[in-house]
């Protein structure tokens, strides 16, 4: 870094004594006054004279007269110089304008550098640089800023709509990806207290307070996941984190069963399985026990099997889009059976919103306007 800013320093004098010295070039040494001026020309009159005298337009005594004339004007301008107070005073304007303009470009670049450029990033040889790590880094970088010119239109947006809940939910979520956890999980406290029943954001607002509190299970974070898990008992992060914090409180057992209890019935291709397995596996290393001890508990069994998993059991897009395959018959049987099973998931879960839209979807389909309706209503009922 010190080698960058000696080579820049040097940069910045050649540049400088270069600029001074070619401006300084440009002034004349010695300006060229009224009376210098005039005695060029005089010397140019008399050498006319000679040429005509030559090509014998006019006659030696003309020529001896008008020598006279020109040399007594010239001894008059002689005798009294003048000097042109405006060129001198020229000269004097530019060598502060030219020491001026040297500085300025070099402090010009330097200072646009500092803004614009990466003094950052410290000098490191080529060969000991590590390209990928650079460029994740940039690439991080990169996206930082994008997220905090993000976070402003969001800001922006809740000054005209401070009621808007995905717009504080979209802000949370950015702050989460910028590590300002305070400020997410107040953004997500905002969502929340907006939408009481949203299951989704309840579960975001307590996840996002845990960094808060030193990643520390505390009761209300507890007591928040909890009552996600209440309200829909599929809910993996509920049940992770609940896990987590009976590990916290030692029950590391319990944890241990909670998080197998999760894997069952998680899908196969589920983004959380490494880190519940890894959890799994340190809980029981330091137990001494064998993780393969613990199995399912009958009651995730159960759970399981009433239902699809992780997945709401209602038709989605894909499933309707290929119902479009069959016969009318078939297709409405296969419709109205998914139907009901995402009704009869509601009617045990309604703080459900996409689940009500998805079942309004489905009545649509079924060309059932009035149950349709009224899936909607229920849907906005909960998203507020």
């Amino acid at each position: 870094m010190t080698t960058l800013w000696i080579f820049i320093g040097l940069v910045s004098i050649s540049v400088f004594l270069l600029v001074f010295r070619t401006l300084l070039r440009s002034c004349p040494a010695g300006p060229m006054t009224r009376d210098t001026f005039g005695l060029t020309i005089y010397k140019d009159q008399l050498s006319e004279l000679d040429n005509d005298l030559r090509r014998g337009l006019i006659t030696e005594e003309e020529v001896v007269s008008a020598r006279a004339e020109i040399e007594r004007r010239i001894l008059a301008a002689a005798d009294e110089p003048e000097t042109d107070d405006a060129q001198i005073n020229l000269r004097g304007v530019q060598v502060p304008i030219a020491l001026g303009i040297a500085i300025l470009i070099p402090a010009t670049a330097i200072i646009l550098y500092t803004f614009l450029g990466s003094p950052h990033i410290p000098n490191v040889p080529y060969a000991t640089r590590n390209i990928p790590v650079e460029s994740a880094k940039m690439a991080k970088w990169q996206k930082n800023r994008e997220t905090l010119n993000l976070v402003k239109r969001l800001k922006n947006n809740l000054k005209n709509d401070p009621r808007n809940i995905s717009t504080w939910v979209l802000l949370g979520q950015a702050y989460s990806n910028l590590a300002q956890h305070t400020d997410a999980a107040n953004a997500f406290e905002r969502a929340h207290t907006l939408a009481p029943n949203n299951t989704e954001i309840l579960v975001q607002y307590a996840e996002a307070l845990i960094p808060v509190e030193n990643n520390v299970i505390t009761e209300k974070i507890w007591g928040m996941f909890n009552q996600a898990l209440a309200r829909s008992p599929l809910n993996p992060k509920a049940r992770y984190y609940l896990a987590l914090g009976k590990a916290q409180a030692n029950n590391i057992r319990d944890a241990i069963q909670d998080w197998v209890d999760l894997i069952a019935i998680s899908p196969k291709n589920a983004s959380w399985l490494p880190t519940v397995r890894s959890q799994v596996n340190a809980a029981a290393q330091e137990l001494g026990i064998d993780p393969s001890s613990f199995k399912p508990s009958a009651r995730v069994i159960a759970l399981k099997s009433s239902s699809k998993g992780l997945v709401s059991p209602g038709p989605d897009r894909e499933e309707l889009e290929s119902a479009s395959q069959m016969s009318t018959v078939q297709r409405q049987q296969m419709i109205r059976s998914m139907v009901e099973r995402l009704a009869d998931r509601l009617k045990k879960d309604p703080a459900d919103p996409n689940g009500w839209r998805r079942l309004a979807h489905a009545y649509r389909v079924l060309d059932e306007s009035e149950k349709a309706a009224n899936a909607e209503s229920r849907a906005n009922a909960y998203s507020n």
